[in-house]
């Protein structure tokens, strides 16, 4: 019976580590990818983000918000890849470089 019983908890460990150290991975690349590559003036940010959220975060003044963004040092390490890498990371989660933007 004991035998029994740890061969259940040593396949369950098994199981559970094949599945969640995957699961895993994707979430420390995808944070890594969203952090700021850089330092990043927060209150400088936030103004960039407040002033395109009042004026209704139009997509014509999306690249402006972004372009503030970056100059306050707040551009994720994605936003500095270059297309390759970009494509690789899409690549690499099944989806495509415009669902990551």
């Amino acid at each position: 019976m004991v035998n029994a019983y740890s061969t259940y908890i040593v396949e369950e460990h098994i199981g559970v580590s094949k599945n969640f150290a995957p699961l895993a991975k994707f979430q420390v690349e995808m944070i890594d990818a969203l952090s700021p590559a850089g330092e990043c003036d927060q209150k400088e940010a936030t103004r960039c983000v407040n002033a395109w959220t009042l004026g209704g975060m139009r997509d014509d003044q999306k690249d402006e918000m972004m372009k503030c963004a970056a100059a306050a040092g707040c551009q994720s390490n994605y936003s500095t890849m270059n297309k390759e890498a970009k494509e690789g990371l899409a690549k690499n989660y099944k989806t495509s470089v415009s669902t990551l933007t």
